[in-house]
């Protein structure tokens, strides 16, 4: 989980899982040893079939690699990416049976619990977007600013100084300073009114907008940022690079 997040419904959802499972192959057990088998005949039998009837689950390679991503989807298991679609799946009817059957959680403490985490969602989500926009506007773009006003009056100074020298990389690099500056605010502009366009009425729907929507904008003025940094002289630069941080 994240670093600011509680460790203690993640646990609840593994251990319910667990336990279920433990129940399952319980029974199962159970009922096959009333064939006359005994104890050990009727767990390797259990454990043999279970794994082989769930053995799509099963993968020898790297967990964390776009291999296991796409031989997921072939073998057709769902693959929930980002934390919208995961809290939109806690109130399904198969999460809620497995929560009343265990006497873990009822209908109504589940989707109670699945409002709260949604609205926390949304707030977060809203706020870091503001504060991505405020921060990129009062100190990133007036930085850049000004690298641009100091690299266009060196690249001016130098051409009428030096009429016959090209300075074609240097007009390049202005060029590119400029054309990201355009895209930054660009982006900046596209994030404060897609975060004014979110509903506010349906929280789950407003929770899927600000995901595909304002999770995406902020990616890219971050982007955006990133490039500028690797452009911008250090003494302008308004907060720490990834430079002085590692290093």
């Amino acid at each position: 989980v994240g670093s600011s997040q509680n460790v203690a419904f993640p646990n609840i959802i593994l251990n319910t899982a667990v336990a279920d499972s433990i129940k399952y192959l319980r029974e199962q057990i159970e009922t096959t040893m009333k064939t006359s088998k005994t104890f050990e005949e009727a767990m390797t039998y259990v454990v043999s079939t279970t794994f082989k009837k769930h053995y799509r689950v099963v993968f020898n390679g790297d967990g964390y690699s776009e291999e296991w991503v796409v031989e997921a989807a072939k073998r057709g298991l769902p693959n929930f990416k980002n934390t919208a679609d995961c809290l939109g799946v806690l109130s399904n009817e198969k999460n809620i049976k497995l929560f009343e059957g265990l006497h873990v959680m009822t209908k109504n403490e589940v989707l109670s619990r699945q409002h709260v985490l949604i609205e926390q969602y949304n707030k977060v989500i809203s706020i870091e977007a503001k504060s991505l926009i405020n921060i990129a506007q009062t100190s990133i773009v007036p930085a850049v600013m000004k690298y641009q006003k100091r690299v266009a009056e060196v690249v001016s100074a130098v051409s009428i100084a030096l009429a016959n020298v090209p300075l074609t990389q240097q007009q390049i690099h202005l060029e590119k300073v400029v054309g990201e500056t355009e895209a930054l605010l660009s982006s900046i502009t596209k994030l404060h009114d897609d975060l004014h366009k979110a509903p506010h009425a349906d929280e789950a729907a407003r929770m899927h907008y600000l995901q595909k929507n304002i999770t995406t904008g902020m990616n890219q003025v971050r982007t955006h940022c990133d490039t500028l940094e690797s452009m911008v002289d250090d003494d302008l630069w308004p907060l720490p690079k990834f430079s002085e941080i590692l290093f």
